[in-house]
């Protein structure tokens, strides 16, 4: 073997050997390295977090603040009184509300008042036909409504096509009375309203269940209303 191939051999093998030393001394060296380096900024990583976390929590809550006070602005404007006419009769609409105690069914209050043109004795109704009651008390942007479910009201009205004389008697179950057992009144008949004060032709409700005794010269039955009062949200003030 010549002396130039040795001589490649030798530095062949020392250039293996320098590779193999290369790795061992400096790869793991550069892995600690990249670990530590890691290890170093995970406490700042981490309180990075919690900044960004904080800050979309506070976004958050600006965000159900908004909503709030975008809901609260919906409100008001649905409440607005809205003046109506239709069939030549001009009607406002009102927001209703219960009055104190609230489970009192006698009365209640509308946000409308004088600033509209309210006056005491106005029909108050639950669509443009539908009577609920009246006006008692008026103030500057709010009104007091007596409705049907007052205790003791009596209004005079007439049943169905008959034109059968009757009178209605307020509560919480109110009821017609006087009916002439003449008539032949039938139950789901519609109640007329005639008493002078208020306009002609305004509906009460229908004929319900009649009561009947031989040993009465009159009939009576309740009156069904197609709502309940739970269900008076907004009401019409006929002007």
């Amino acid at each position: 073997m010549s002396k130039n191939s040795k001589r490649t051999k030798v530095v062949l093998g020392v250039l293996a050997l320098l590779l193999l030393l290369g790795q061992w001394l400096f790869v793991p060296r550069t892995y600690v390295r990249s670990r530590l380096g890691q290890a170093l900024q995970a406490p700042f990583v981490f309180l990075e977090s919690l900044r960004s976390r904080s800050a979309l929590v506070d976004q958050l809550k600006e965000l159900q603040i908004e909503n709030l006070g975008l809901r609260a602005e919906l409100a008001s404007v649905n409440a607005r009184p809205e003046l109506i006419q239709e069939e030549g009769q001009r009607y406002v609409r009102a927001r209703a509300y219960s009055s104190y105690p609230l489970n009192n069914v006698d009365n209640l209050l509308i946000n409308v008042g004088e600033n509209v043109g309210v006056e005491v004795g106005m029909p108050v109704l639950v669509t443009p036909n539908l009577f609920f009651g009246e006006v008692v008390e008026v103030f500057e942007t709010m009104a007091m409504v007596r409705t049907i479910f007052d205790p003791g009201w009596e209004l005079q009205v007439k049943i169905g096509d008959q034109n059968a004389d009757s009178l209605f008697v307020g509560g919480p179950s109110p009821r017609l009375t006087l009916i002439s057992k003449g008539r032949r009144v039938a139950s789901d008949q519609e109640v007329y309203l005639t008493d002078k004060r208020y306009p002609l032709g305004l509906v009460l409700g229908a004929v319900g269940q009649i009561s009947d005794s031989d040993q009465n010269l009159f009939e009576e039955a309740s009156l069904d209303t197609p709502y309940t009062r739970s269900d008076i949200n907004q009401l019409y003030v006929r002007l």
